[in-house]
């Protein structure tokens, strides 16, 4: 259904300079004046239009609401979406649209998933900003994060399906000459938006590329942003409603090339999804690992004073070969307890990818002769049952 605006005092909130700004990211350009209020505007497949510059007019409102016609007519988009971007016109809006019920509602627990997935794609785009090339990111986030996430706010609810609004207001750059090139220039706000937008595309093409037998498409576009977190939050908004459109609608104020980006993702790449963020979390190192167990193996080369300890942990209940480098000191301390058939207790940065598991960073904090008492800092679950060493 096609609605029509005739609220006059709502058309007449619409600036001129939105009119202008809108228009040029349709295509359009000016090319004369009409009159001593109103420029000419023509374009390439676009009707020509007439846009006044101040909005004094008698009848501006009935003027915005034939530009508003026009604009609708020239997307094949309805005049109320026009609308909100006209009246958004120095907001990036990203829309969230999952299918709805007929009425055009959602169950409470479902609109309440909704709105937090919207949340948490909004976050994990931030951190990965901030802070890059990150597989998982835990714990608060930080201050400058913090801070950008408040220029984020929702907006309306709309309907077309169900659909959630993020309005990312953008500050206007300020006056500078070759403002396209000047990449410094682009406000921080833009930048998230933007990487939101690259994120999702390599998600989406990760998908693909996974489907047909990639098995690290996911892996490979990190840097794009794609992680443990944004995998997790585009399953939870796909998951209960199987279709999932995001749509990202950018503001005049800073002008691109593209004014619309959409991407849409279905249930096959939920399912994609969710086995990405498993691997993703497998790669994650742990980074605060505490392991005891036994030293398996040693090898070190004779000119080197690091060497490479194998050790056989219980990680989890389960019986696991951790790999561990080690500097001069700790590698003594690791003779010293092959030798003696003592457990180690050993810190560092558990990395679940490799086969054997590697912990970096490493640190023996402490050797167990025999009947000894571990110390307070040893005192971990998942006592490992002592067998034969071996050296290689």
């Amino acid at each position: 259904m096609k609605l029509t605006i005739q609220d006059t005092g709502a058309l007449s909130a619409i600036s001129p300079s939105a009119l202008s700004a809108f228009a040029r990211s349709l295509g359009w350009s000016k090319v004369d004046t009409y009159g001593n209020y109103s420029d000419v505007y023509s374009g390439e497949n676009v009707p020509e239009i007439i846009i006044p510059r101040t909005n004094e007019l008698g009848d501006y409102s009935a003027v915005v609401s034939r530009l508003v016609g026009t604009f609708a007519m020239v997307t094949d988009t309805d005049e109320l979406s026009i609308y909100r971007d006209l009246s958004s016109t120095d907001q990036d809006v990203v829309r969230v649209r999952v299918p709805s019920g007929i009425d055009g509602t959602l169950p409470v627990k479902g609109g309440v998933g909704l709105f937090e997935g919207a949340r948490d794609l909004v976050l994990t785009t931030a951190r990965s900003l901030i802070n890059p090339q990150q597989s998982v990111y835990q714990g608060r986030a930080s201050n400058e994060v913090t801070s950008l996430l408040e220029r984020v706010r929702f907006g309306q609810t709309e309907q077309g399906s169900y659909v959630v609004t993020l309005l990312v207001e953008i500050t206007p750059p300020a006056p500078q000459l070759n403002l396209a090139i000047e990449t410094n220039n682009v406000p921080i706000e833009r930048k998230l938006t933007h990487h939101l937008a690259e994120s999702l595309k390599s998600a989406k093409a990760a998908s693909t590329n996974f489907s047909i037998g990639n098995a690290n498409a996911f892996s490979e576009v990190m840097s794009q942003g794609v992680n443990w977190n944004l995998c997790n939050a585009l399953d939870s908004l796909i998951t209960p409603y199987s279709k999932l459109e995001i749509s990202i609608k950018w503001s005049n104020i800073f002008p691109t090339q593209e004014p619309r980006s959409s991407i849409g993702f279905n249930e096959q790449d939920a399912i994609n999804l969710r086995k990405a963020a498993k691997q993703f979390k497998l790669d994650d190192p742990e980074p605060a690992a505490r392991l005891r167990g036994f030293v398996k193996q040693l090898k070190r080369d004779p000119h080197k004073t690091e060497g490479n300890v194998r050790m056989v942990t219980s990680y989890e209940g389960k019986e696991r070969s951790i790999q561990v480098n080690l500097n001069d000191r700790d590698y003594n301390k690791a003779i010293q307890a092959h030798q003696g058939n003592a457990m180690v207790f050993i810190t560092g940065k558990l990395e679940k990818s490799q086969t054997p598991w590697r912990l970096l960073d490493a640190e023996i904090k402490n050797v167990i002769q025999g009947d000894d008492e571990p110390k307070e800092e040893s005192k971990i679950p998942d006592l490992f049952t002592r067998s034969g060493n071996k050296e290689f």
